[in-house]
């Protein structure tokens, strides 16, 4: 049979018996019936109709399926079954979904090096693109498709074909030192230049024997900075000292007083910006310790200690206009509109209260007694005790002694009056007498005695010149005497006449009181 082929094989009977072998002419190519029968063979026979020519023949035995036979190929997944595909012609459904044992659907062919995109909304199936990345990293759009930058689109011609080293608007060195720290060179900000500074791939950073390191723009020699042991790198007085271990998100805390050594602290803040106190520990406002029940498990947000603190009704609103001492701009010592009132340089606030005036409230000076009594000035107040001191607190007593056409005459006691209440409590501030009819010769002489208190109250008494009406006039003042000037209720006041000149008539007696 070499070379040649069945063109029909057909199955006519079963018989039983023995097996025969058809004899065929190895020449005759005539379609021919054959009956085959063995009783070791089922009743399972292969009709293969203009076939085409194989290399062999499959051998099936028992388990065999062949797609002759419809129930063994489904497009419904059924274990042990021939998969066909379904209505929509797709085998989807046989494939495994989830896992990470792939549910991805490629598409039937690609081209090589294309970005892959999704096809869809599925999160499943594959699509290939224009966009192509070679084997060393060149992206490749194709001419005449865009290219987006935020939204925006780019022609290809945007884009360019550029040369190596000059991508974007900022320019590299001609040569740079593996690991070294890029820096710009001059104010432009597109132009970068190389370094001394590098950082490996472990992290470390090294700079050059013998060049500078400044901190706050103070130069340390590289010697000062030093190869420290690990957890105490410190440039001299500026870095701290770390401690050998510390526990996760604790705060940290100066050892001692050198500004420089760290130790860790039992207060802890997570990532949420919750601060832990450990409990039993104390909790301090402004020294006074609080324990850990007083702090509480407050509600976020409403943390407050008010101990000390007066009661109120709420927080404090601030909006858009209100102003905080945090921002330094808003506190000022210069009187300035909507700012946060500070002291100045001599600790007041002078400048940021108006003067006072008969229509303002405001700052005001006090006047003097001096300026009290000159009664002139605008722009001070008074005081009560100014008042009383000035000579508009004076109380004015005048005595007649003699009658105007009645001779002087010397002696003690000549007339007396008893201090009223008004009076209590003041000094004697000033004293003066008046004649009717002048002396001719000698002076008239006049003393004041406080007769509850045994003292005479002139330590110079009141003189009147010859030839003079008023003691206004006198060569020689009268002058009181502090030690005895004070007065109270019920003190009698006496006039002695010491002298009584020549001629003299009435007599005539003016004393003020002021309180001290």
């Amino acid at each position: 049979m070499a070379n040649k082929k069945f063109t029909e094989l057909t199955v006519v009977n079963s018989l039983a018996g023995t097996s025969l072998i058809p004899a065929i002419d190895s020449m005759d190519t005539t379609p021919r019936s054959v009956a085959i029968s063995n009783t070791n063979l089922s009743a399972q026979f292969i009709l293969a109709t203009a076939k085409a020519a194989a290399s062999g023949i499959a051998s099936l035995d028992g388990s065999s399926l062949v797609v002759q036979n419809p129930a063994n190929a489904t497009a419904t997944p059924t274990a042990n079954k021939i998969p066909i595909a379904d209505g929509s012609g797709k085998l989807d459904s046989w494939i495994t979904a989830g896992g990470g044992t792939g549910d991805c659907i490629a598409p039937a062919s690609s081209t090589d090096n294309t970005i892959a995109r999704f096809n869809g909304t599925d999160n499943k199936t594959i699509q290939g693109s224009l966009i192509t990345i070679d084997d060393n990293g060149t992206i490749n759009i194709p001419s005449g498709q865009t290219y987006k930058i935020n939204g925006t689109a780019l022609s290809y011609t945007d884009v360019g074909a550029q040369v190596a080293g000059t991508y974007g608007d900022t320019t590299g060195a001609a040569s740079s030192t593996d690991n070294a720290i890029v820096r710009f060179d001059s104010t432009g900000g597109k132009t970068l230049q190389n370094s001394l500074v590098t950082i490996d791939d472990s992290g470390s950073v090294n700079i050059p024997s013998g060049q500078a390191y400044k901190i706050n723009g103070t130069a340390l020699a590289y010697g000062d900075v030093g190869a420290q042991q690990a957890g105490s790198y410190q440039a001299a007085g500026n870095y701290a000292i770390s401690p050998t271990t510390s526990a996760d998100n604790v705060i940290p805390r100066f050892d001692g007083t050198d500004n420089k050594t760290l130790q860790v602290s039992l207060v802890t803040i997570d990532d949420n910006g919750t601060i832990n106190i450990p409990s039993s520990q104390s909790y301090k406002i402004n020294g006074t310790a609080l324990s850990y029940t007083d702090v509480g498990a407050q509600v976020a947000g409403s943390y407050e200690v008010t101990a000390d603190r007066e009661a109120a009704s709420g927080y404090a609103g601030l909006d858009a206009n209100s102003k905080v001492i945090k921002d330094p701009a808003n506190a000022t010592a210069t009187p300035t509109a909507s700012k946060i009132v500070i002291s100045d340089a001599g600790g007041k606030v002078d400048g940021w209260v108006s003067a006072a005036s008969d229509t303002v409230a405001g700052i005001a000076e006090i006047a003097t007694t001096a300026e009290t009594s000159a009664g002139s000035d605008t722009g001070r107040v008074v005081t009560p005790d100014g008042l009383a001191g000035s000579i508009f607190g004076t109380k004015n007593v005048s005595l007649i002694v003699i009658a105007d056409a009645t001779a002087v005459a010397t002696g003690d006691g000549q007339v007396t009056f008893v201090v009223p209440i008004e009076l209590n409590g003041m000094n004697l501030v000033s004293v003066g007498a008046h004649i009717t009819t002048t002396s001719s010769s000698g002076n008239p002489a006049i003393q004041i005695r406080n007769v509850t208190d045994s003292v005479d109250m002139l330590s110079t008494g009141i003189t009147i010149d010859a030839t003079e009406y008023d003691s206004k006039d006198a060569t020689t003042a009268a002058v009181i005497d502090t030690a005895h000037d004070d007065v109270a209720t019920g003190d009698v006041i006496a006039v002695d006449v010491d002298t009584a000149g020549t001629g003299t008539k009435g007599l005539q007696i003016r004393l003020g009181f002021r309180m001290p």
